[in-house]
C-alpha cells in the first residue's frame, strides 16, 4: 500500500535540500562548459550561491564561503585576492557597531528607553500602538531588528493582558494590531552599520568620494523612516481599529484598564531602579560614537578625519576606526565604581575589581558571526563579477531599461527588491542585487546612488511573511495571528514603503546627492571599466 501523500511526499519532499545542493550545479553546468569564459564561470558560481541563499539549502554563512574555493579553482580570482575581501573596512565597522549595540542590550539601557517612551506617550490602544512603533523604530536604528522585537514583545504581552483581560473577537483584532505595530516599526531602517546597509557601503567601490556617508545616510533616510512609520500607524488603524469611524464600546479601553496599564508600565520602569554607572558609561560612549560617525566627513564642514589626512600624508580614517576605539573602551572602562576612593571605609568586604562594561563571552554569544561571513561572500561575489567581466556583461544587457523614465526604473527596482526580500534574507538580497544595479546605472548613464540607495533600504521591507525575517516570526508566534492577517497588512505596507522611497529618492535624494547628473566619480569609474 502506497504511503499517504504519495511518492513525492514520502521519498522526495524530505530531501529537497539535498536535491537542490546536488541537482542545481549539474543543471547549470552547461553555462561554463558551453561558454568557456571567465565571466561564464563566475556567473555559474553566483547563480549557485544566489539559489542556495534563497532556498537556504546550506546555512547562509557556509554558502558565503563558496567563493574561497570556487573562484580560485575556476580561474576567476586567486585565493589571496578572494580572501582579502572577506574582512574589508566595512566588515570591521559592522563588527564595531554591532558590539556597541550588544553593550546597550547587555546593560539593559534599551529596556529603560522603551519603557520611558511608552510611559509618556499614553495608554490608550491608539497611543500605545504609536508608542510601540516609535520606540521600536528608534531602537532598531542602533540595535538589530531581532533584538528590538524580542525585547518589545514581552512588554506588549504584559500590557495587553491588562488592557484586554477578557478578549472578545474584536479585541483580539486590536491586540493583533498592536503586535503588528512592533514589526511595522522595526523594519523601516537600520542606521547602524549592519546587515544590508553595510553591504550597500561595501559595494560602493568607486575610487573617489560619492557623498554617501553616515551623516548623509541619516539625512536621507530618517525623514523617510518617520513618514513610513506614520503611514504604517494610519494603515494599521484603518485595517484593525477603524480609524475613520467611531469606536464601539467594546473597542474602547475603560479608564480603569488604562490606569492599570499605566501602573504596570510605571512598575516595570521602577523595577529598573536609577540609571547605573554601567548604563551611563555605555550611553555616553554610544553618543560619542554617533557623533564621531556624523562628523568624520560630513562634507558640509571639514570633518575630523581630515586632520589625520593632512598630518599623516594622505592616511584615510574611515568609520571602522571610531567604532573599534569605542569597542576597546567598552572592554576597558569599569561597569561599577568600586575603586578605593568610592568605597565606604566601614565596608567589611574586601575590594573586588569591577568587571568591564563588556566582556568577550557576551560578544562571542551574541554577535551573528554568520552574517560577517555573509557580508564577505557578497563582497567576494562582487569582486569576482567585476574581475571576470560578468558585471560589464550584465550592464550591457540592462541597457534596455534606458527607454523607461528614471522614476519608473527606480520604482520597479524598489518593488522587485521588496518582493525578493520576502523570500530571501535581507543581506543576501543586497549582495545579489547591488552589484548588478551599479553596473546597470553606469550603462544607462544614471547616478549609481539613484538605484543602489533605494534598493539597499528596500531590503528591509519584509512585512508579508512570517518566514521573511526573524522579527516577523517572533511577532507571528507571539500574537498567534493568521498568515492572512500578516500578508494583508504587510502587502499594503510594502507598497506604501516602496512609494515613499521612490518619492524620497526623487526629491530629498536629488537635493542631497545631485542625482540628476552623472558625477565625476562615476565617470572615472566608467573610464576605468572601458
Amino acid at each position: 500500500m502506497a504511503p499517504k501523500g504519495g511518492c513525492f511526499q514520502s521519498h522526495i519532499a524530505p530531501y529537497w535540500r539535498s536535491l537542490v545542493l546536488v541537482v542545481l550545479p549539474l543543471l547549470l553546468l552547461p553555462l561554463p562548459v558551453v561558454s568557456a569564459t571567465s565571466a561564464a564561470r563566475c556567473g555559474y558560481v553566483i547563480l549557485i550561491m544566489a539559489a542556495y541563499w534563497m532556498t537556504e539549502a546550506l546555512p547562509l554563512a557556509i554558502t558565503a564561503l563558496i567563493p574561497v574555493f570556487a573562484f580560485p579553482l575556476l580561474g576567476i580570482l586567486s585565493t589571496g585576492e578572494c580572501c582579502l575581501v572577506y574582512m574589508k573596512e566595512t566588515n570591521m565597522m559592522f563588527l564595531g557597531g554591532l558590539t556597541v549595540a550588544i553593550a546597550v542590550e547587555h546593560c539593559n539601557l534599551h529596556k529603560r528607553i522603551a519603557l520611558f517612551v511608552i510611559l509618556h506617550v499614553g495608554q490608550s490602544p491608539r497611543r500605545l500602538m504609536a508608542g510601540f512603533m516609535l520606540t521600536t523604530m528608534f531602537l532598531s536604528m542602533w540595535i538589530s531588528n531581532t533584538a528590538s522585537t524580542a525585547m518589545m514583545v514581552p512588554i506588549v504581552d504584559a500590557i495587553l493582558v491588562e488592557l484586554y483581560a477578557t478578549r472578545s473577537k474584536k479585541q483580539e483584532e486590536n491586540a493583533t494590531a498592536i503586535d503588528m505595530s512592533v514589526t511595522s516599526g522595526q523594519n523601516q531602517l537600520e542606521l547602524s552599520p549592519a546587515g544590508e546597509n553595510g553591504v550597500s557601503d561595501g559595494h560602493n567601490s568607486f575610487s573617489e568620494p560619492t557623498g554617501l556617508n553616515f551623516a548623509t545616510w541619516m539625512a536621507f533616510n530618517v525623514p523617510g523612516m518617520i513618514l513610513c512609520v506614520i503611514l504604517a500607524w494610519i494603515w494599521l488603524q484603518v485595517l484593525f481599529m477603524g480609524l475613520f469611524r467611531k469606536q464601539s464600546p467594546i473597542q474602547q479601553s475603560t479608564p480603569e484598564r488604562t490606569a492599570a496599564v499605566r501602573r504596570l508600565i510605571r512598575q516595570k520602569y521602577k523595577e529598573l531602579g536609577p540609571m547605573t554607572h554601567h548604563e551611563a558609561t555605555v550611553l555616553t560612549l554610544f553618543i560619542i560614537l554617533v557623533l564621531l560617525w556624523l562628523f568624520r566627513a560630513p562634507e558640509f564642514v571639514p570633518g575630523w578625519s581630515a586632520w589625520f589626512k593632512d598630518a599623516f600624508e594622505g592616511v584615510e580614517v574611515d568609520d571602522a576606526t571610531p567604532a573599534m576605539l569605542i569597542v576597546t573602551l567598552l572592554f576597558i572602562l569599569p561597569a561599577r565604581l568600586n575603586f578605593w576612593c568610592f568605597r565606604n571605609p566601614k565596608d567589611p568586604e574586601p575590594p573586588q575589581p569591577s568587571p568591564a562594561c563588556m566582556n568577550w563571552q557576551v560578544v562571542h554569544e551574541k554577535i551573528p558571526w554568520g552574517v560577517v561571513l555573509l557580508l564577505g561572500g557578497g563582497f567576494a561575489m562582487a569582486e569576482g563579477a567585476n574581475k571576470s567581466g560578468l558585471s560589464a556583461w550584465l550592464g550591457d544587457q540592462l541597457v534596455a531599461f534606458d527607454v523607461m523614465p528614471k522614476e519608473a526604473i527606480v520604482f520597479v527596482v524598489s518593488l522587485m527588491t521588496a518582493m525578493l526580500t520576502e523570500v530571501a534574507s535581507n543581506t543576501a538580497t543586497a549582495s545579489i542585487l547591488l552589484p548588478v544595479l551599479k553596473e546597470m546605472a553606469l550603462n544607462i548613464s544614471v547616478n549609481p546612488l539613484y538605484l543602489m540607495l533605494p534598493a539597499a533600504v528596500c531590503c528591509s521591507y519584509a512585512f508579508m511573511l512570517p518566514v521573511a525575517t526573524p522579527p516577523n516570526a517572533i511577532v507571528f508566534s507571539a500574537a498567534n495571528m493568521k498568515s492572512a492577517d500578516m500578508m494583508k497588512a504587510g502587502f499594503i505596507m510594502n507598497i506604501i514603503c516602496v512609494v515613499v522611497i521612490t518619492v524620497m529618492i526623487n526629491t530629498l535624494g536629488v537635493a542631497l546627492f545631485d542625482l540628476q547628473h552623472m558625477p565625476p566619480w562615476a565617470n572615472s569609474t566608467i573610464n576605468a571599466l572601458n
